[in-house]
């Protein structure tokens, strides 16, 4: 059985890797299913609870995409230094998302009334994302089978 890489519109890296296992063409899937599960997460909320509710999600989603944009950028500059320890500035970059997303957890809430539930269910669409690729995987392997 051969394996169209066209099919899917991502060619592997490598010939050893195929469309599911090819890293660059994992980081686009996620890249593009990031925003589309936090689009329906908000739309979701928005028809089944209030507005206020899907504005809390919208935060959370909003930080969920900036937390993987952020950590991926830091991850890829800690990785690729040329130095045997990365720089303080890039450790430090790679926590800051931490603070900043506790002070969003912790200020928002009191500033524009927002919910901390609806924060958090909104930061599950990074994890919800992934999940959706491991989904495509399966899919993947059921159709075309391990090689």
């Amino acid at each position: 059985m051969s394996i169209n890489p066209l099919e899917l519109d991502l060619p592997p890296a490598n010939a050893t890797d195929t469309p599911a296992t090819d890293p660059a063409a994992i980081e686009r899937r996620l890249e593009r299913n990031l925003p589309l599960v936090a689009v329906v997460m908000i739309g979701a909320t928005a028809v089944k609870v209030d507005w206020m509710m899907a504005a809390s999600v919208t935060v959370g989603c909003a930080l969920a995409v900036m937390n993987y944009r952020w950590m991926h950028r830091s991850l890829r500059a800690i990785i690729q230094t040329t130095t045997e320890k990365p720089s303080p500035w890039q450790m430090s970059k790679f926590l800051f998302r931490w603070v900043l997303i506790a002070g969003v957890m912790f200020l928002f809430p009191r500033a524009f009334q927002l919910s901390t539930g609806g924060i958090l269910f909104g930061l599950f669409s990074l994890p919800a994302a992934v999940m959706l690729e491991a989904g495509f995987q399966v899919l993947w392997i059921l159709r075309h089978g391990v090689k």
